[in-house]
């Protein structure tokens, strides 16, 4: 059994410091963004998202 991250409720993601803590936190843990828009979130989003490569 795989041992599950801890989840983290970030408030303020879109800016500082939750923009620039998020991407540290995202490597081992689940992260809930909150912020004041979809659209100021999905930079930090796709930063903080691990690339996958195709299998």
């Amino acid at each position: 059994m795989t041992p599950q991250r801890p989840t983290t409720l970030l408030t303020g993601g879109s800016r500082s410091p939750g923009a620039g803590i998020a991407p540290e936190l995202a490597s081992d843990h689940q992260l809930i963004l909150v912020g004041r828009s979809a659209e100021s979130l999905e930079p930090i989003v796709r930063e903080s998202t691990p690339s996958r490569t195709p299998d």
